[in-house]
């Protein structure tokens, strides 16, 4: 099962920031320039770090060229937890 997040991107910023604003918006501020998908995969990268998961589990729905993007991420009330 996936949950939805809404992103704003703000891109050429001098620190990268990852910012819930609301439940489930968030503001990414990337260090990349939107160009040939370079903000597009930081800001999965981000999102992967931010939420433990893996990079290919998070899809951007829409807004693949906008600033407002729709993404699907796994919803971590679902993970497994591993007992040693």
């Amino acid at each position: 099962m996936s949950m939805y997040i809404n992103v704003k991107v703000i891109t050429n910023a001098k620190v990268p920031e990852l910012t819930k604003l609301k439940e489930l918006y968030y503001k990414a501020k990337l260090r990349s320039v939107p160009e040939k998908g370079k903000a597009n995969t930081e800001l999965i990268e981000m999102l992967a770090a931010n939420f433990e998961c893996r990079k290919s589990e998070i899809k951007i729905l829409s807004g693949h060229h906008s600033r407002e993007k729709l993404l699907s991420i796994p919803d971590p009330i679902e993970k497994p937890t591993q007992d040693c």
